[in-house]
C-alpha cells in the first residue's frame, strides 16, 4: 500500500511539474486613473509581453477589460474590453499578425464567450442582452481572421444560441434555446464557416 501511494505521489508530483511550464505571451493588465478638470476616471493599461524575447509586443489603453480569450495553443487572444465613449470592442491578436480592434454594433449588451477555431483563423463571439446570462443564451457571431482589410463577420443560428463548441476548422455545432432545456436538444444544428 505504501509503494503504491508513493508512486501515486510520484506520478502527481511529476504531472504538476510539467504543468507548471510558463506561458510565452502574457496579458498585462495596469489600472489607471485619469484625471481632467471637473471628472476622474478610471481605466487600465494593457501590453501583451512575449516571455521568450522579454519584450512588450504591444500596447492598449481601455475603459475596462473584462475577460482575455485565448486559443488552445497559446499563440492568439481575443480580448473582450470597453473603450472611451462605452464602445464595446474586441482586440484580436495572433502570432505574426499586428493587434487588430473590432467594434460590434449588432451584438446585444454584452459578449459573453469567445471561441478560436482549431486552426485559429476564425472567432466565435457569443453575445447577449441583459438577463440572457441567467438562460445562457443569445446571438453567436463568427468572425474570419483573413488579411487585413479583409475580415469578415457572419451571424450563426439567429438570436438564442444555447451552447456551441467546433467540430472542426470550419464547422461549428450549436443547440438552440429550447422551452424544456437543454436536456431536450439530442442533435446539434451544423454551420459552415466562408
Amino acid at each position: 500500500m505504501r509503494v503504491f501511494l508513493a508512486i501515486a505521489l510520484g506520478v502527481l508530483v511529476l504531472g504538476v511539474r510539467a504543468e507548471a511550464k510558463p506561458k510565452r505571451y502574457e496579458l498585462r493588465e495596469r489600472q489607471i486613473e485619469v484625471t481632467r478638470p471637473g471628472y476622474t476616471s478610471y481605466g487600465s493599461d494593457l501590453s501583451l509581453f512575449d516571455g521568450a524575447t522579454r519584450r512588450v509586443l504591444w500596447k492598449r489603453r481601455v475603459a475596462d477589460l473584462y475577460k482575455p480569450f485565448w486559443s488552445r495553443d497559446g499563440r492568439a487572444m481575443a480580448a473582450v474590453c470597453r473603450v472611451a465613449g462605452g464602445d464595446l470592442r474586441v482586440l484580436v491578436w495572433r502570432v505574426g499578425q499586428r493587434l487588430r480592434e473590432f467594434d460590434f454594433t449588432n451584438v446585444d449588451d454584452y459578449i459573453m464567450e469567445c471561441a478560436w477555431s482549431p486552426d485559429n483563423r476564425r472567432l466565435l463571439i457569443f453575445s447577449g442582452s441583459s438577463g440572457n446570462e441567467m438562460f445562457h443564451h443569445g446571438s453567436l457571431t463568427c468572425l474570419k481572421l483573413g488579411p487585413w482589410p479583409r475580415y469578415k463577420q457572419s451571424p450563426v443560428g439567429g438570436s438564442q444560441v444555447r451552447a456551441y463548441r467546433w467540430k472542426s476548422r470550419r464547422t461549428v455545432a450549436y443547440w438552440l434555446a429550447h422551452p424544456r432545456g437543454i436536456t431536450a436538444l439530442k442533435k446539434p444544428l451544423l454551420w459552415h464557416a466562408p
